[in-house]
């Protein structure tokens, strides 16, 4: 009998890995939230996200790793029972 390769699973509570953690355009970003674009931007402004602002303009372009991402949600996620 031959010896299959088992690839265990992933832990979801386990960081990303470097894959994972790319860098996410505002519009992934609050997709992968399930937000608004409005309502991310707004957060940045008030700054209670992490973010990186790529140019500095007024509407400067803007961007997000996903471990910042489940950090903040992480942050605000709400305690059961």
């Amino acid at each position: 009998m031959k010896a299959r390769n088992i690839t265990p699973k992933r832990d979801a509570s386990a960081s990303p890995s470097p894959v994972d953690d790319r860098w996410l355009s505002a519009k992934e970003a609050a997709a992968y939230l399930g937000v608004s674009t409005r309502c991310l931007y707004q957060c940045c402004r008030a700054n209670v996200l992490r973010h990186a602002r790529i140019t500095q303009t007024r509407g400067g372009v803007l961007r997000f790793k996903r471990s910042w991402l489940d950090t903040w949600m992480e942050s605000h996620a709400k305690r059961g029972l």
